[in-house]
C-alpha cells in the first residue's frame, strides 16, 4: 500500500450520530431492565423532528420520549436558536413493542438472522487499527471534549473530521492533510478557530512524528460554519458505519449495529470479528488481519470463516481457522456471554469508534491470546 488514504468520522452532534446515539440508548434502557429484551430500534432526525421506529420484545418499559430527549441535551442542543433542541424539538415514537421474553429457540439455539460481518486489525497503532481512522475518531471525540469544557467556547455540537494519511511500503509515513469542519457561534473568527483548534486538538491527537511543514490544516475551507444538526441536514442510524469501524481500510458488509441488541449478527458477530483479528496480530500471526464471519438464521455458529492476512500471515488459512476453533468457541451463546453483550453498554460507544482506542475497555478489545 502507497500513496495516499484518506478517512473521516464525525461529532456526536452531527445528524446521523444523533440517530444512532438515541437508538443505543434506548437499547441500553431496555437492556438495563430485562437483559433479554431484543430491540431493533431505528431513528431519523430531520428539521426539529425525532421519529423513532423499531421492534422491541421485552418485559420491560421504559420512557422512550425522555430517553430521547436527555441524549438530546447531553449531546449539546440546549439552544432554541439552533432550531433543533432537546426542548422543543418534536418526538413521534412509533414503535411495536412486546411484553414477553424473547423466544426460547433463538436463545438456545442460534441467530434470529442472517449476517455477514468483517473484522479488521494492523500494526499501524498501539490500539492495532488503521492510522487515519484512529486519528479521526479521536480528533473528533477532542472537538467534543473542547466544546463541552469550554476550552474553545462558542463551538455547536455539529463537526466533521478527515485525516489523509500518506503510506510508503504499506506503512504510514506522514499526515498529509486535516480537515476540520465544526458549527460554531458567529462571534468567533476563522483564524481564531484554526489556530485554537491546531492547538488544542490536532497536536493533543496526532504523534509529532506524523507532522511535518508540508501537512496542510483546513478549518472550515469554505467559510464559516454556522449552522449544523439536523436543522439543515437529515440524519438517519447507520449512515456512518464506515467512520464507526475502520475508515474503508477493510471491507464492511454495509450492516450497522446502532440499536440492535447482541442477538443480531452484524453486533455481536462483528464484535468477535474485530477480537479473532487483533488478537492474532497482537500475538505476532500477522502484520494485517481481516477476518470475515458468515451466520445463517437458526444456527448456533458461523457458516464460514474467512482470514486474510494479506501475505503478512505465518500460516496458511486452514490453519488460522484451526486455531480460531481451539481458542475460541463462537457460538451465539458464548460470544454474549463473553463479551457480556447482554448488559448497558452500548452508549458508551455510540459515537467516535465502536473498535479501537474509542472502545479500549470493552471485552472484545481486549488481547487475550498472549
Amino acid at each position: 500500500m502507497g500513496g495516499l488514504f484518506t478517512s473521516e468520522s464525525v461529532t456526536e452532534g452531527q445528524s446521523d450520530k444523533i440517530c444512532d446515539k438515541v437508538a443505543d440508548a434506548i437499547l441500553d434502557a431496555y437492556l438495563e431492565k430485562d437483559p433479554t429484551s431484543h430491540v431493533d430500534c431505528e431513528v431519523i432526525a430531520y428539521e426539529n423532528h425525532l421519529k423513532l421506529k423499531g421492534n422491541i420484545i421485552s418485559a420491560a418499559t421504559i420512557d422512550h420520549e425522555k430517553t430521547a430527549r436527555d441524549v438530546i441535551a447531553e449531546i449539546g442542543y440546549m439552544d432554541p436558536d439552533l432550531k433543533f433542541d432537546a426542548n422543543h424539538c418534536g418526538i413521534d415514537v412509533d414503535i411495536n413493542r412486546e411484553l414477553s421474553k424473547m423466544p426460547e429457540t433463538f436463545q438456545k439455539r442460534g441467530f434470529p438472522d442472517y449476517g455477514v460481518v468483517f473484522g479488521y486489525a494492523c500494526k499501524e497503532t498501539p490500539s492495532y487499527m488503521p492510522a487515519g481512522t484512529e486519528f479521526a475518531n479521536q480528533l473528533a471525540k477532542r472537538l467534543t471534549y473542547v466544546r463541552k469544557m469550554c476550552i474553545i467556547p462558542g463551538l455547536l455540537p455539529d463537526g466533521k473530521i478527515q485525516v489523509t494519511m500518506e503510506y510508503e511500503n504499506g506503512n504510514p509515513k506522514r499526515v498529509d492533510a486535516v480537515f476540520i469542519s465544526t458549527q460554531h457561534r458567529k462571534e468567533i473568527r476563522n483564524g481564531t478557530l484554526k489556530y485554537a483548534l491546531n492547538d488544542e486538538v490536532i497536536s493533543k491527537v496526532i504523534p509529532e512524528k506524523y507532522i511535518d511543514e508540508n501537512t496542510k490544516c483546513f478549518v472550515d475551507p469554505i467559510g464559516d460554519c454556522l449552522c449544523g444538526g439536523p436543522a439543515v441536514y437529515l440524519g438517519a442510524t447507520g449512515r456512518k458505519i464506515v467512520s464507526d469501524t475502520y475508515g474503508g481500510y477493510a471491507r464492511s458488509s454495509g450492516n450497522f449495529m446502532a440499536g440492535k441488541d447482541a442477538l443480531k449478527a452484524e453486533r455481536s458477530g462483528a464484535y468477535m470479528a474485530r477480537y479473532l483479528a487483533k488478537n492474532i496480530v497482537a500475538s505476532e500471526y500477522a502484520d494485517r488481519c481481516e477476518v470475515q464471519l458468515c451466520y445463517a438464521m437458526g444456527l448456533t455458529g458461523p457458516v464460514s470463516v474467512h482470514i486474510e492476512t494479506f501475505g503478512t500471515g505465518k500460516m496458511s488459512q486452514e490453519e488460522f481457522i484451526r486455531m480460531i476453533y481451539k481458542k475460541e468457541d463462537l457460538s451465539l451463546q458464548s460470544v454474549i456471554k463473553k463479551f457480556q453483550l447482554n448488559q448497558p453498554i452500548y452508549s458508551n460507544i455510540s459515537c467516535y469508534g465502536y473498535f479501537g482506542e474509542n472502545a479500549k475497555q470493552m471485552p472484545w478489545e481486549q488481547i487475550t491470546w498472549k
